[in-house]
């Protein structure tokens, strides 16, 4: 009788527990909403925003996919849920939406003007309104991260890989933002997970989910249609595994049976992708509403003139000769295949082709150098830059004892390999490919790895606590405890955050460029500095897309400023430069522009706003 109430009382205690771990995990998850999307509130629309925004609109109102067709719908398609149709003045006969299908260059152009400069909503309104529905994606992302890191080294392993992607600066940064770089890595982590699921046990739901994760991927970003090979990798893998694969009640026990069964899984999301991805639009080959064609010849020229400018930069423009006899990349080839034989909708081909134009010779801004093909050690070296002090810690932590406990051979039992299998190849081969790609324009590329070391460093904690005892208990609560201090006041400029060693927003235009930065996101710390200096002639050299006088800014829009205000001026009297820290790096900037530049380098700002906006003050110049 004793022993069955001691039972009982253990239980309890044990429930208790695991009930605490999860509330601790629900708060983390709230902590890190909040500190989202209150953030966000403070931000203007970041360069790609307004149109990712404004496209999501015309799929669900319109019925148009012609906006934004270098990126699938379905992160536009849910930041458009909570619009209603008169969210946004639309009309087909405007010169710009009339003029995207032959030169998508103007939906930037149409963009503007439809968020901005429309009585039918507010531009802040509308961009604030979109932005609520992504949290979904980061709030998921936590969840999954919690669960998996659960089921490798228990609560206390869940409890450090949360408060990881929590107090996550760049996650917190980007979970509010109408862009798809949390919904992939979100994605990612999903199709690693559910892999893992099907893995241990074949069943439909399983299957269904692993499916959607994979489909998932394919519709937020072009580069997530690694995830079917991913999939396919990982399935193989587990049916080449000599363990048994229970599929329902049967045991699949023979090479031959296992690899079958894969196979059938691998048709099965194939099969799903392909329906899913229609009808994320509409289940209509056309991309526009009136069945105009999107012009591929030009994204295709465009290509060739990319590779060739690498070679031969006087070998520009490309002939229909050279244009025809390409050797184009395989996904390219896909695309086109696909768009030849209406395969899958006009929309996702044209976007799938001009995703490989874009990835042409990108160049990169890393510790005060600009690199015109980026570089193999950007990521490393920019996550040293971006990453708070206590997670480079951590993971160097991490990384130590891992290191040792192999050593020794106390490796995890046989039941893991498959677990610790999907939490290594996904982000190994994620890694190589963004490695190859040279995108180097934001640690936010990476972001699918971020879940993969959260989980790991919590599991390794988990695994020291037990170990070592008081002492990895204590180091854990004052890195956690770092962590928590160098987040929170970093609030809001969480997209511009440089940890302290890299000194903070101030050091980061002589670090990282790009999103890693300057992504047009002040414009309203910028309309607070001008509320306080009504007097000052303002000057703007701006890099974004949102409109500034959306937000209340009386300016002058100075020579290389924003791109869809009013006429370049000359800087003709004394005044105040606000230009972007994008401009002061040499990041795309005019010829003429760079004695000024030069000349400010050497000055110092009267003030610096979020990180990105730098503000000067100056007698009159003369024409520009």
């Amino acid at each position: 009788m004793a022993r069955g109430r001691i039972g009982i009382a253990t239980m309890n205690t044990t429930e208790k527990r695991n009930a605490a771990s999860v509330a601790a995990l629900l708060g983390l998850l709230a902590l890190f909403a909040i500190l989202s999307r209150s953030a966000a509130l403070t931000k203007s629309a970041t360069r790609d925003e307004t149109l990712h925004a404004a496209a999501g609109w015309t799929y669900i109102h319109a019925h148009d996919y012609r906006a934004d067709p270098e990126h699938p719908p379905l992160t536009k398609l849910v930041s458009a849920a909570l619009h209603d149709p008169l969210d946004l003045e639309y009309s087909t006969t405007t010169t710009f939406w009339r003029a995207i299908v032959a030169n998508p260059r103007f939906q930037w152009n149409w963009a503007v003007a439809a968020v901005y400069r429309s009585p039918a909503v507010g531009g802040d309104d509308f961009i604030q309104r979109a932005r609520l529905p992504m949290l979904l994606f980061g709030v998921g992302l936590g969840a999954l991260v919690a669960s998996w890191a659960w089921r490798l080294g228990g609560p206390v392993a869940a409890i450090v890989a949360t408060t990881l992607f929590a107090l996550s600066p760049d996650l917190i940064g980007h979970a509010s933002l109408v862009t798809s770089d949390v919904a992939l890595a979100f994605a990612w982590f999903a199709v690693a997970f559910a892999a893992w699921s099907v893995g241990e046990r074949i069943t439909l739901a399983r299957i269904a989910l692993l499916a959607a994760a994979v489909a998932c991927a394919m519709l937020v970003k072009f580069s997530g249609i690694l995830a079917l090979p991913l999939a396919t990798l990982l399935l193989a893998l587990r049916a080449a595994d000599e363990r048994p694969w229970l599929a329902g009640r049967t045991r699949l026990e023979r090479p031959i049976t296992r690899a079958i069964g894969a196979a059938l899984i691998v048709v099965e999301i194939a099969f799903v992708c392909w329906v899913l991805i229609w009808c994320a639009y509409g289940v209509r080959f056309s991309a526009t509403a009136e069945e105009k064609p999107l012009d591929f010849h030009a994204v295709k020229t465009k290509l060739v003139e990319g590779n060739l400018r690498a070679i031969d930069p006087d070998a520009l423009p490309a002939t229909e000769a050279q244009v025809a006899a390409f050797a184009f990349s395989p996904t390219a080839r896909l695309a086109l295949f696909c768009q030849e034989h209406s395969l899958l909708p006009e929309a996702w081909n044209w976007g799938l082709l001009a995703n490989e134009s874009g990835r042409v010779q990108r160049p990169a801004f890393l510790a005060g150098r600009i690199l015109p093909e980026g570089s193999l050690f950007y990521f490393p070296v920019a996550l040293l830059f971006k990453e708070p002090i206590a997670v480079l810690a951590s993971v160097f932590a991490a990384l130590v004892l891992s290191a040792r406990w192999l050593h020794r051979r106390e490796i995890a039992a046989a039941r893991h390999s498959w677990l610790l299998l999907c939490l290594a190849l996904p982000p190994s081969v994620y890694a190589v490919f963004a490695a190859a790609s040279r995108l180097n324009i934001g640690v936010r590329h990476i972001f699918p790895l971020y879940p993969f070391i959260f989980v790991a460093t919590g599991a390794i904690a988990a695994r020291a606590i037990r170990v070592y005892g008081q002492p990895a208990r204590r180091a854990t609560v004052a890195l956690v405890a770092l962590l928590a201090v160098e987040t929170l006041a970093a609030w809001p400029n969480y997209i511009a955050f440089f940890n302290a060693a890299s000194g903070g927003p101030r050091g980061g235009v002589s670090l990282l460029g790009g999103s890693n930065l300057d992504w047009g996101q002040d414009l309203k710390l910028l309309a607070d500095w001008q509320a306080e200096n009504p007097g000052d002639r303002l000057y703007l050299v701006y890099n974004g897309s949102a409109d500034p006088s959306g937000y209340g800014i009386t300016y002058v829009n100075a020579f290389g400023g924003y791109a869809y205000g009013p006429p370049r001026a000359p800087l003709d009297e004394p005044g105040v430069l606000a230009i972007s820290a994008t401009y002061l790096q040499g990041i795309d900037l005019a010829r003429e522009l760079e004695p000024m530049i030069r000349e400010l380098r050497e000055s110092e700002p009267i003030e610096v706003l979020g990180g990105s906006i730098y503000l000067y003050r100056f007698e009159a110049r003369g024409r520009s």
